[in-house]
């Protein structure tokens, strides 16, 4: 597992005079109590010490906060996922396929990243695998765990660039 404190001390945090927003243990409780989704351990350990952030000046993440924020982890997923009747998805996957369907990330382009709660890849953490939803129409798996996914989002391995992206984290 890692130590998410030490991984946040090797980044150059910006965004200094903002707050940084955590949940806390209850908020994120009551998240699973009221989704009935048990969140990976790696992204509720993460969530209390990095909060809201926007990681290597590209990827967005939310977190339970526990009310309405678009950087609240519930908000964001039930704005990602669009208004009862959209077809917002519709060409990415079958509904079946979509309910089950968690974002909680995004890049500073819109793409969106998201858990699929049916594909447990370790049961003992409540870990799934992450899905990228890209501009066009196909989704893709992207990483294993959430672990993975900050590894590859930290080392650019999930997109291009023509430079490695800054060890950075700003606050939001």
């Amino acid at each position: 597992m890692t130590d998410w404190k030490k991984a946040y001390g090797e980044l150059e945090i910006q965004g200094e005079r903002r707050k940084k927003r955590t949940p806390t243990a209850k908020t994120i409780e009551k998240f699973e109590s009221d989704t009935r989704i048990t969140l990976p351990t790696s992204y509720k350990e993460f969530a209390e010490v990095f909060g809201t952030d926007e990681l290597a000046g590209y990827y967005r993440f939310t977190v339970p906060l526990g009310h309405s924020d678009q950087y609240d982890l519930a908000t964001f997923n039930e704005t990602s996922h669009g208004s009862p009747g959209d077809a917002t998805w519709g060409e990415y996957a079958a509904p079946e396929i979509l309910e089950k369907v968690l974002f909680f990330a995004s890049t500073i382009g819109g793409e969106l990243f998201a858990w699929r709660t049916d594909e447990v890849t370790d049961s003992k953490n409540s870990d799934y695998a992450v899905y990228r939803f890209l501009r066009r129409p196909k989704l893709r798996e992207v990483a294993k765990s959430f672990e993975e996914f900050f590894d590859k989002c930290l080392k650019g391995k999930l997109d291009t660039f023509d430079e490695p992206p800054p060890k950075s984290y700003l606050k939001y």
